[in-house]
Formats: C-alpha cells, structure tokens, sequence
C-alpha cells in the first residue's frame, strides 16, 4: 500500500489564473477552477497532456562509481534552495543541496545504511549561523534492514551559500540518527513519509501489522524539538477493499491537518482513498473517521506506483501524481479539493528530446516559491538516472 499526506502544492497549473479578484468570487470549488482552470479554460482545451514548465531537467549524478538504488526525494528547503535524497545501495542516504536542480552537489549524509527511501519534512528556520545567515533544517526518516528493522530519524541542516554554492546537507547531531522506537518492521511494511506544519510539527505515517497482523495504516507525531509521541491507528478501508502495501508519502494543510492518500485494489480495480489526520485523531469532514475513496479515477490510465501529493493553500487543492507503465512520459497528474478530481488524469509531458521512462514512485513537493517554480517532480529512470521537472508559479500564470 501507498501512504501519502500533503505536505503543500498542486498539479494542475498551466493556465492558472492570475489570482486577484476571483480570489473571492463563488464557492470553494469555483475559487478552485478561477484560479487553476483545473475544471474548465477556455484557452487550455481538453487535452489528455500538460507540458512541463521547463521540461525534465537532469540531477547531477553521484559520485562515481555510487548509484542510485531508490527512489529519490525532494523538499523545497526554502525560497531559493532545493534538497533531495537519495538511497545507494551498501552506503548511506546521498544528500544534495542547490539554487537549481543542475547545481546540486551530493555527499553521503552519513553512513547508518537504510533499505527505505528517505523521508523529508522541512522545519521553520529558526537559525542563523555565527554570521548571521540563515541556516534550512529538516527532519529525515528511514528503516533499516537485517536483523534491525526499526526506524531511525535524523534533524540535518543545510548551510548558507557560499558565493551562490551550497554544500550538501548534514547531520545536526553525533551518531546522525536516533531510534524512534522499538516497532520492527520487514518488507514490505514499515516505509515511512512525512509532512511538517507551519509551526515545525511533524507528522509520520506508514503501513504495519497491526496486533491482529492486518495491515494497517499509522500515524505518528513528532512536536517541534518534542519526543516522538504514540502511533495511532486509522480505522480499516471500507469493506471488499484491501491495502496495497509498500511506500508511504506525506502532506499538510488542507483544513489545517495531514491528508493522508493510500493505493488499495478491490478484486481487479485499483484505486486510491483518503483520511485526514489533525495531530491525534483521524477524522473525516463528514463525521465519523472513514477512508474516502477519490473518484472519478474511470478511463484513467494504470495504477503502477505509490501516489505523491500536494497542497498548495493559495490554489484551495491538492494534486495527485502516480507513475502508469514503463513508457517514455509516464507519470500523471490530477487535482481535487476533497474527495473528487476536477478533470481526468494528465500525462506529464517535458520536450521532444527528453521525456523518461521513470520507474519506481515520483516525490513531489509544492506550495513554495523556488526559483519562480512552486511545484516540483523528482524520479529516476531504469539507468538510475534522475529527472526533475516544474510547473509554473502560481501568481503569474496566465487564463
């Protein structure tokens, strides 16, 4: 199963609308279509396909001979930085910091070896070094493998730039990780994601057994520079569907809690469903706590990855990503408010010269003005290379 909370951002974004006056004009869903044209535009037509704002971009590689053996992840640290993580087999997670994606330089964050991809969550800047520059931190989360098993979290830092360059991230503290607690987990449960609030809150969700050994979706919070608090149980999916286990991912900010998003199948349908987490209970904007199935998903392409999603606060949607075949410009994207998309999915289309085949699951982040790009697509292909891609900013996009 796929676990996925919003962290901030959305898909849907050739076409926006300048935001303005229709900032306030009609209902939540109508809001939503001004200022996305995700639902109708007329100078963006139908169209089973959504170009790129720059097309893919490749990631620096890792040093020779070390290559990826994961999927990579990306967190927009703040308004000019951008990190991502990566696994690499026998060594540590790989880190890499820069203003662009062709500026990312990598370093091994420490060597504690992982068998998950990492998980990111970005915290409030609330340091400056001994010049006075700001310092990034964030969280970073992962599960080891053998006879361990448990999951081990990690606060790094990344430096202010040097004449524009930044190094990698690293470790705050010696030993870099720290258990979280106890909880083993074996492939293919225990994969973790994250998403932080605006006040350093982190929320951790994945999929384990529970005391019945059915799987079972958890989350788990961490207050700002708190101790990790108990996991809590999310109520089962509605009956006939089942989980499908394997990677987690993570978001924040639609009514002020985590949506959390997981893949399940009934019989031979594959579909994605939705709960909402507020830091203590899951609960659901119609009552009683309940998975909701996001719709309409008919005629969509395949469902071959793990979901990825974003919130983004000024757009009022969250967008959805998933990877369909092993084709050339396979990933999708659509976007939704609550529980339904306001199109059919998209095909992410980047140039005529470079459109990947991406394997494994995409990691996205959104909701921050990086470099005039607010939202953000990072994958590998099956050469191990990475790609990334954005979509326009928000304000400045035209109807």
């Amino acid at each position: 199963m796929n676990t996925v909370i919003g962290i901030s951002g959305f898909a849907r974004l050739i076409g926006i609308a300048t935001l303005g006056a229709a900032l306030g004009c009609g209902g939540l869903d109508q809001r939503t279509e001004r200022k996305s044209g995700a639902i109708v535009n007329t100078n963006d037509p139908p169209s089973t396909k959504l170009t790129l704002g720059a097309g893919w971009s490749q990631v620096p590689a890792l040093p020779a001979p070390i290559t990826p053996s994961g999927d990579p992840t990306v967190l927009a640290a703040d308004y000019h930085t951008i990190a991502t993580f990566v696994q690499a087999a026998n060594f540590g997670y790989f880190a890499g910091a820069g203003e662009s994606v062709q500026e990312v330089s990598w370093a091994e964050y420490s060597g504690d070896v992982f068998v998950t991809p990492a998980a990111l969550a970005r915290l409030p800047t609330v340091h400056l070094d001994a010049g006075g520059q700001q310092e990034e931190y964030f969280i970073v989360v992962g599960r080891a493998g053998g006879s361990d098993q448990r999951m081990y979290w990690s606060e790094g830092v990344i430096a202010p730039a040097t004449a524009g360059v930044f190094s990698p991230p690293t470790p705050v503290t010696f030993p870099a990780f720290a258990t979280i607690n106890g909880n083993k987990f074996v492939d293919p449960y225990g994969y973790p994601a994250l998403a932080g609030d605006n006040t350093g809150n982190v929320t951790m969700t994945y999929i384990g057994l529970n005391a019945s050994n059915q799987p079972t979706v958890y989350a788990q919070v961490k207050p700002f520079n708190g101790n990790w608090k108990a996991r809590v149980a999310a109520p089962a999916l509605p009956t006939g569907w089942t989980l499908v286990v394997g990677k987690s991912t993570i978001d924040w900010g639609y009514l002020g809690s985590s949506t959390i998003v997981v893949k399940a199948k009934k019989s031979t349908t594959t579909s994605f469903f939705r709960i909402l987490f507020n830091g203590s209970t899951f609960y659901d904007t119609l009552g009683p706590a309940q998975w909701r199935q996001l719709s309409p998903l008919s005629g969509s392409p395949s469902i071959d990855s793990d979901a990825a999603v974003e919130w983004d606060d000024s757009l009022s949607a969250h967008t959805l990503y998933y990877r369909s075949g092993t084709k050339a410009s396979n990933l999708y994207e659509a976007s939704f408010t609550d529980t339904s998309f306001y199109e059919a999915f998209k095909q992410l289309i980047g140039s005529t010269t470079t459109n990947p085949a991406f394997v494994g699951s995409p990691s996205v982040f959104g909701g921050i003005n990086l470099e005039n790009s607010e939202h953000w697509i990072l994958g590998r292909d099956a050469q191990s290379k990475m790609y990334m891609g954005f979509m326009e900013e928000d304000g400045s996009l035209s109807p």
